[in-house]
């Protein structure tokens, strides 16, 4: 049987766990603010007090 899956694949490698991520990246006050910011003007988008369009897009 000829093989079906992965054919387009020409690499994969394993990604670093969440954990090492986080302590290689600490957050810091500025990207804590921008985390919270973001996350209060997508709230107010989603319940209609914001006007704005909200695309989430990414690989399918």
């Amino acid at each position: 049987m000829k093989r079906t899956n992965d054919l387009r694949i020409a690499e994969s490698r394993l990604l670093i766990s969440p954990a090492t991520l986080k302590s290689d990246l600490p957050m810091t006050e500025d990207s804590n603010r921008t985390v919270v910011e973001s996350r209060e003007v997508i709230t107010n988008i989603l319940f209609k007090k914001d006007p704005r369009l909200l695309a989430v897009v990414g690989p399918c």
